[in-house]
């Protein structure tokens, strides 16, 4: 199981990765993570939603952060920082 991972991109933008209780359509995934993302204002933004993952593929979800901001269509390499649970959900509103 992968532990729930909190950023803050470089732009404002806070992201949340955690993995989904939703089983994977692909038989080869093992499972899914929810990706959910909201501007400086508190307002959803991105391409949020789940995607799959394969075994191997991530050890940590660190892992996953690249894929993770491709798939919600944000740069790949755009600075972050992990910040808290508390401190997410405090920046959101």
């Amino acid at each position: 199981m992968l532990k729930d991972l909190f950023i803050l991109l470089e732009n404002g933008t806070c992201v949340s990765f955690m993995e989904s209780s939703a089983q994977p359509e692909d038989p080869e995934c093992i499972g899914c993570i929810e990706i959910y993302a909201y501007d400086k204002n508190g307002n959803e933004t991105g391409d949020c939603g789940e995607f799959e993952y394969r075994e191997g593929v991530y050890e940590c979800m660190q892992d996953a952060v690249k894929d993770g901001l491709q798939f919600s269509n944000f740069p790949m390499n755009i600075p972050y920082k992990e910040i808290s649970e508390e401190e997410f959900y405090k920046r959101i509103g």
